[in-house]
C-alpha cells in the first residue's frame, strides 16, 4: 500500500507536477474562449545529441549568424518530453528552435529507471531529485549554445530566448544566476519559482510533510527568484522576464508569480532600466495549459511573445 502511494505521488511529480500575456490592453489570457490564428509553419525536425544531451532541433530554410536561438525545456509532466512539446509549441519561422531533454525525466532518466526516481523521491525529492535535474540543465546550457552556434556558424551576439514549462521553467530561470548565458528573453509558464514554492506544492499533492535536508537548504538558498532579483538584474539587465500562470492550477498561485515580477522590475529600476518584466494569468485553465483543449489562446500567446523577442 505505501510502495502504491509512492508512486503514485511520483507519478504527479512526473506527470503534473511541481509546476500575461497582454492581447490588446489586458492582463490575463482567456485559454478557453480564443481562438488560435494560423500556427507556424512546420519544417523537418530531427534529433540530435548536442554536448551529450539528447534534443530534437528545427533549423530554418535560411540562417545567418544573428539567426535567433530558442530553447524549449519541457516539464516533469506533460508536455514532458522534447518530442511532446515540439507538437504543443511548433517551431518559430526563420529561428533555430531547440529542445533539449531535461536531466532525470525521460530519455536521460538515471539507472533503475522509474523504481531509481521513486527511491530519490522517498529520500529527498527536492535535493535527489528536482534540483539535481534543473540546475543540471542550466551548468549543460552554455555548452548546448556553444556547440549549436559552432554547428550553425553563429555568433555570440545571436539573440537567445528561453522557454520553459513546470520544472523546465525553474531550469530556465536558474540559468540567470547559475550558468554563464545571457538571454535577450524568458517565458516561463507555471513554474515554481522557488524551492519553496516547490516544496508546498509537493506538499499539497502528496498531502504529507517533505523533511527538509542539508541539500535542500542549499538548494533553496540558490534557487528563489524573487530573493535572488538584484543579482539576475545585476547580470541580466536587459533581458525581458513573463510569468505565465494558470489561474486554475492546484500547485501554484498567481500572487507568487505578481510578487516575484514586482521584485525584479524593482531591482531593474536600480539600474535606470525600464523593465519588460510581468506576471500574466491564463484564464480558464490548469496547469496542463499545454495540453488541455483550452490551450490554444495560451499557445498562440506564448508563440507571438518569443516572436516577438527573437524579432523586435
Amino acid at each position: 500500500m505505501k510502495q502504491a502511494k509512492l508512486k503514485a505521488i511520483w507519478l504527479w511529480l512526473i506527470f503534473g507536477c511541481a509546476s500575461s500575456i497582454s492581447i490588446g490592453a489586458t492582463s490575463d489570457v482567456d485559454a478557453s474562449h480564443r481562438s488560435p490564428s494560423d500556427a507556424p509553419f512546420s519544417r523537418p525536425i530531427i534529433n540530435l545529441t548536442i554536448a551529450n544531451v539528447p534534443m530534437l532541433v528545427a533549423a530554418p530554410r535560411r540562417i545567418t549568424k544573428r539567426t535567433p536561438v530558442i530553447i524549449m525545456y519541457h516539464g516533469f509532466g506533460p508536455p514532458n518530453t522534447p518530442q511532446l512539446l515540439s507538437r504543443a509549441l511548433p517551431p518559430i519561422p526563420d529561428a533555430l528552435t531547440v529542445y533539449p531533454s531535461l536531466p532525470l525525466v525521460g530519455a536521460r532518466m538515471p539507472a533503475g529507471g522509474v523504481n531509481e526516481l521513486l527511491h530519490r523521491q522517498r529520500e529527498d525529492y527536492v535535493g535527489e531529485m528536482l534540483y539535481p535535474s534543473i540546475l543540471g540543465a542550466a551548468h549543460e546550457l552554455p555548452q548546448i549554445i556553444k556547440a549549436l552556434s559552432k554547428r550553425y556558424g553563429l555568433s555570440k551576439s545571436s539573440p537567445l530566448i528561453l522557454f520553459g514549462f513546470s520544472a523546465g521553467g525553474a531550469a530556465a530561470l536558474l540559468s540567470l544566476t547559475e550558468s554563464r548565458v545571457r538571454p535577450r528573453a524568458i517565458v516561463v509558464v507555471n513554474s515554481p519559482l522557488s524551492i519553496v514554492q516547490a516544496v508546498d506544492g509537493y506538499e499539497r499533492q502528496s498531502k504529507g510533510v517533505y523533511t527538509w535536508t542539508e541539500k535542500a537548504r542549499e538548494a533553496a538558498a540558490h534557487y528563489d527568484l524573487e530573493k535572488s532579483a538584484e543579482r539576475i538584474s545585476e547580470l541580466n539587465p536587459k533581458a525581458a522576464i513573463l510569468i505565465l500562470q494558470s489561474d486554475q492550477d492546484a500547485g501554484f498561485s498567481d500572487s507568487a508569480a505578481q510578487s516575484a515580477a514586482a521584485a525584479l522590475r524593482k531591482a531593474d529600476a536600480r539600474y535606470g532600466l525600464v523593465p519588460d518584466i510581468s506576471a500574466r494569468r491564463l484564464l480558464g485553465s490548469d496547469h496542463y495549459v499545454l495540453t488541455g483543449s483550452e490551450s490554444a489562446a495560451a499557445k498562440q500567446a506564448i508563440l507571438g511573445w518569443i516572436t516577438r523577442q527573437a524579432f523586435p
